[in-house]
């Protein structure tokens, strides 16, 4: 029912591998497999239209041509494009940092994951989930040969997994904050490593 322009509509992928790429590429085969043939890749896989190499260069390909459409993480997006409500569970979802909190309080782990790889599978369907999320993790190694690198390592880790870390990062950057299932799982993983 959108009053829409008579206008053709240029698709801009990214030139670069990427994992936000991944991310809808992996949405799209996941929701609409009869009309979207490709396999989840870092890879946009579509030839013709428009490309922008990285964030910034797919934000600026979008911004400098009309009827164009691209993708992006959404802390990224300037207040001059806009974003879309993607269907989701029978309602369309706005993009905001609760509704990829709701993605990821409905996450699974995924089949690689074990007690210290929480690999992470979020929800494309739950209810108030925007259904397109990329998981951003921090790796670190189990074991140091300095015990106070060591302990730098698991503050910093602590830190970033904490109530007050996730604030942080959800005021500067928009991510969504970790559940508190995911903070207890990580916690217990960084327990593990050691001098």
């Amino acid at each position: 029912g959108a009053a829409l322009p008579d206008q053709r509509i240029i698709v801009v992928g990214r030139s670069d591998d990427s994992g936000t790429t991944k991310a809808l590429t992996t949405y799209l085969a996941t929701v609409a497999p009869q009309t979207w043939p490709h396999e989840p890749e870092e890879t946009w896989p579509l030839r013709g239209g428009q490309s922008g190499d990285g964030t910034a260069g797919m934000i600026q390909t979008v911004s400098a041509a009309t009827g164009t459409i691209g993708y992006a993480d959404a802390s990224k997006v300037p207040a001059t494009l806009g974003t879309v409500a993607v269907g989701s569970n029978g309602a369309y979802v706005p993009v905001s940092a609760k509704a990829a909190a709701a993605a990821l309080d409905a996450a699974t782990l995924g089949a690689e994951a074990d007690e210290t790889r929480l690999l992470y599978q979020p929800s494309h369907d739950a209810e108030g989930a925007y259904p397109i999320v990329l998981v951003s993790y921090l790796a670190a190694r189990l074991r140091y040969d300095d015990a106070q690198i060591a302990a730098v390592v698991k503050a910093y880790l602590r830190f970033a997994a904490s109530t007050r870390g996730q604030d942080a990062s959800t005021k500067a950057t928009g991510c969504a904050p970790i559940t508190r299932q995911m903070r207890e799982k990580i916690n217990a993983a960084i327990d593990k490593i050691a001098a």
